[in-house]
């Protein structure tokens, strides 16, 4: 079996660094051109036709060229479809210009086959059998995407978990530093504090004339003889 990473890759360096290019380059000039001819001339309605299609062939180059050089998954099947369209173009032009000495539809024919199997069959052979190379982009692309998530996901992560231990830390340090003398419970300072509060405080929400019983900052409950928060350190208001 053929390996995909060895198949020779210099008609699609030759398409993607000239023939594009040249081609688009080409139809940008032959509009041009027509442009002027319908100035110099007089003006018909298949003026119109004959000025629309080369732009919106033009437009369609530009989406199916930037594709396939940035090999994006749409890449390859916009590919496949230029050709075809680029056949439907060029046997269009050429039974147009012999039509004098052959029947359109005849002229149309004979063109769109000898042309199809000369390049757009070729072609197709070709692009399918490197068709692993859009496919390939897709897949790191989408694997990028994943990482960034996952990565997303660490980061939010390891916030969640450096604030809860920063968290911890102060309790541990405030349970250490003001823990009541001769005090040998494990029980927290802050659940002792809310332990011997939980019966005032209904009263202490109707004293106007104390400090505040509750810590502005995070809602802990207070002592009148607290100066700081047993829980976030932050100092006490004086009414």
């Amino acid at each position: 079996m053929e390996n995909k990473q060895s198949l020779p890759m210099n008609w699609w360096k030759f398409c993607k660094y000239f023939r594009f290019p040249v081609n688009i380059a080409m139809w940008i000039i032959s509009l041009i051109t027509i442009c002027n001819n319908v100035l110099d001339g007089d003006f018909y309605y298949i003026d119109i036709v004959a000025i629309l299609v080369p732009a919106i062939y033009i437009i369609f180059q530009f989406i199916v060229y930037s594709n396939f050089i940035k090999e994006t998954k749409n890449g390859y099947k916009l590919l496949i479809s230029s050709f075809f369209v680029e056949l439907i173009i060029s046997s269009a032009l050429y039974a147009y210009s012999n039509s004098t000495d052959f029947h359109f539809t005849q002229s149309f024919i004979i063109y769109a086959v000898i042309w199809g199997f000369i390049f757009v069959y070729p072609n197709c052979v070709y692009f399918s059998k490197r068709k692993y190379v859009f496919e390939q982009n897709s897949t790191i692309s989408s694997e990028q995407h994943n990482t960034t998530l996952l990565d997303n996901n660490v980061t939010k992560s390891t916030e969640k978990n450096t604030q809860q231990s920063t968290n911890t830390s102060w309790q541990g340090y405030l349970d250490k530093t003001f823990k009541p003398r001769g005090e040998t419970t494990t029980t927290s300072l802050s659940e002792i504090r809310l332990e011997n509060n939980t019966n005032t405080i209904k009263d202490d929400l109707t004293d106007n004339n104390c400090k505040d019983k509750f810590c502005r900052n995070c809602g802990s409950p207070l002592l009148e003889t607290d100066n700081f928060c047993a829980v976030c350190g932050k100092k006490i208001n004086l009414s």
